[in-house]
C-alpha cells in the first residue's frame, strides 16, 4: 500500500511538471493566469494531439464554460490550479488516469498555490518595508525623486549602473504606467503593480509567486 501512494504521489509530480511546461509556454504575458486567449491554443494543442478537430466557435464556447466553471476567483483566467482542475474534471479534459491520481494532481496544486501564497505575502511585507523606507516625506505616495532612488538603488542592487537620464526616463515610464490617480505619485498598491507586472523589474519571483502577488495586490486595491 505504501509503495502504491508513493508511485501514484511520483506520476502527479511527473504529470504537473508536463502541465506547469505546457501552462508556462502560454502564459504569453508571464502573469501565472491562462486568460481566453492563451487557453484557446491550449485547448487546440490538446485536440491536435487526440487526434480531434473542433472549430473555432466550439473552442470558443468550451473557454466561456471552463473559464465559468473553474475560475473560482472571478479573474476571467486561470490560474495553474484552476487549469490542473479543469484538465482533471472538464468534461471535454478529463485526463485518462485513475480517479486518485487526478485528485492527487489536483491536491499537490492546490498545496504548490498555498505554498506560493504564503511567499507573495512575504514579498508584500518586504515590499512594504521598500515603500516605507523610500517615503521620506510620508506622504503615502512615492513623487519622481523619491521613484528615482528607488530605481537607482534597484539597479546598484542588481549589479547595474544607469545615467542620472536614463533613471529620469524610467521614472517618467513608470509614472506614466502606474499612476493611475492624477496625483504624481505612487501609493503602494500601484507600487506593488509596478513590481508585478513592469518588464523592467526582474524581481525573484517565479511565475506562480507572481500569480500569488498579484492576487494579493489586487485584494489590496478593492480593499482601499
Amino acid at each position: 500500500a505504501i509503495m502504491s501512494v508513493w508511485l501514484c504521489l511520483q506520476m502527479a509530480v511527473q504529470m504537473l511538471q508536463t502541465l506547469r511546461q505546457r501552462f508556462d509556454l502560454q502564459d504569453l504575458d508571464s502573469n501565472g493566469r491562462l486568460n481566453a486567449l492563451e487557453l484557446a491554443a491550449i485547448l487546440k494543442e490538446y485536440y491536435a494531439t487526440e487526434g480531434k478537430s473542433r472549430s473555432q466557435k466550439v473552442v470558443q464556447a468550451e473557454i466561456e464554460q471552463a473559464i465559468r466553471e473553474f475560475d473560482t476567483d472571478g479573474a476571467g483566467s486561470l490560474s495553474f490550479e484552476q487549469f490542473v482542475t479543469m484538465i482533471c474534471y472538464g468534461e471535454g479534459f478529463k485526463l485518462p488516469i485513475r480517479a486518485s491520481l487526478r485528485r492527487r494532481l489536483v491536491q499537490i496544486a492546490g498545496e504548490q498555490a498555498t505554498h506560493a501564497a504564503v511567499g507573495a505575502k512575504g514579498t508584500i511585507r518586504i515590499l512594504r518595508s521598500l515603500f516605507d523606507e523610500a517615503d521620506t516625506d510620508s506622504t503615502g505616495g512615492l513623487d519622481r525623486q523619491e521613484m528615482a532612488v528607488v530605481v537607482q538603488k534597484y539597479y546598484g542592487t542588481n549589479g547595474k549602473s544607469r545615467s542620472l537620464k536614463k533613471v529620469k526616463q524610467e521614472v517618467e515610464r513608470i509614472m506614466a504606467n502606474y499612476e493611475t490617480n492624477g496625483d504624481g505619485r505612487l501609493d503602494f498598491v500601484e507600487f506593488a503593480t509596478m513590481v508585478c507586472k513592469d518588464p523592467g523589474f526582474k524581481f525573484p519571483l517565479q511565475r506562480q509567486q507572481r500569480a500569488a502577488m498579484s492576487g494579493a495586490v489586487s485584494a489590496l486595491e478593492n480593499a482601499v
